[in-house]
Order: C-alpha cells, then sequence, then structure tokens
C-alpha cells in the first residue's frame, strides 16, 4: 500500500528493506488523503494517571450530591409536615366550630320528655 520511490529518497537505493527511508503517509495509492484535523490528534495519557484523575473528580462530586441529597430530604419532611400541620389544625379549627354550633343549638332545643 505504502511504496517509496526514489524521488523521496535520493540518497539511497530503494530496496524492500529500506525501513529508514521516510514514507509520506498522506499519500494513499499515490492520491492525497483529505483526513479531519481530529484524526491527527492522538491524547496519550497514562492509565494510572486517567485513573487517579478520574477519583480526584468523581468522588468528590458524587459526596457533594450525596449531601445535597440529603439536606434536600430533609428540606422536604420538614415542609411536607408543616402542610399536615397546618392541614390538621384548620381541620380541628372547623370540626372545633362545627361540633361547638351542634352542641349550643342541640342544647337549647327542648327534650321530648318535657
Amino acid at each position: 500500500m505504502f511504496t517509496a520511490k526514489a524521488a523521496s529518497c535520493p540518497s539511497k537505493a530503494v530496496t524492500p528493506a529500506a525501513k529508514d527511508c521516510p514514507i509520506n503517509i498522506n499519500k494513499l495509492d499515490g492520491k492525497e488523503s483529505t483526513r479531519m484535523p481530529s484524526e491527527r490528534f492522538i491524547l496519550r495519557v497514562p492509565l494510572g494517571r486517567l485513573l487517579i484523575g478520574l477519583l480526584l473528580t468523581v468522588i468528590p462530586i458524587s459526596l457533594i450530591g450525596l449531601f445535597a441529597l440529603a439536606q434536600s430530604e430533609k428540606s422536604l419532611e420538614e415542609s411536607v409536615g408543616t402542610n399536615y400541620r397546618t392541614i390538621a389544625e384548620a381541620t380541628s379549627g372547623e370540626v372545633s366550630s362545627l361540633s361547638t354550633t351542634a352542641f349550643t343549638t342541640w342544647g337549647s332545643w327542648p327534650s321530648p320528655r318535657s
């Protein structure tokens, strides 16, 4: 696929064993290849450094998320408790006024035995 021509290695004889000869890898079968710029960029990071970097970023973010979740759960429980307390107080006020009204009107009725 890649062949070295005499024009690319003028000082050396072209033989199958001539591995020192620079080969233009942008030419494939005599044609210029069109490559995207991202294809030429290779990032080499050692696995140990990659794992350490991931641990140093993922663990703190996870801990912050867990803390925020716990705080929001406590806040939700408090607001639900406050809501239930408000509903209970309103209902008890209605029941109290209804029972007071019912007992006062019932007490003013004549008894059937009299």
